[in-house]
């Protein structure tokens, strides 16, 4: 996925301004992930005079992922208003959530991480912060 859809994807869509600069993406301490120093990851990610670095979040950092926030959520509350009996129907309920969803929910799922971040900036980074969402 990283190798044949991140790195492509940020390769071809950031500015070519960005090719000397570095560019870090975050990813959670999940086990599925990759280490940060990773050979292949790392051998792409500085091919063609790029420099795209991989980082680890810190353990108990908070979650500032957008779609875990808010995102998944509404399409899901979307979604649970039908009834699906297979999987077909589940998958064709998620996309219908998907395309009902308003930009203005979408709007105030952003809102919402900028306040996370706001608060754990006055909070010092501390990872203790809970958020009522």
């Amino acid at each position: 996925m990283i190798i044949d859809n991140v790195i492509p994807a940020i390769k071809s869509k950031f500015p070519p301004a960005y090719k000397k600069k570095t560019i870090y993406v975050q990813q959670d301490n999940a086990k599925p992930h990759f280490s940060d120093n990773d050979a292949d990851i790392v051998a792409l990610g500085s091919a063609d005079d790029w420099n795209i670095k991989f980082k680890a979040q810190p353990a108990n950092s908070p979650d500032l992922n957008v779609l875990d926030l808010g995102f998944f959520n509404s399409i899901q509350s979307l979604q649970h208003e039908a009834s699906p009996h297979t999987i077909d129907e589940l998958i064709n309920c998620v996309q219908d959530a998907f395309h009902q969803l308003e930009a203005n929910t979408l709007d105030n799922v952003f809102t919402t991480l900028q306040a996370c971040m706001e608060s754990i900036m006055l909070a010092d980074g501390e990872d203790a912060i809970k958020y009522l969402i």
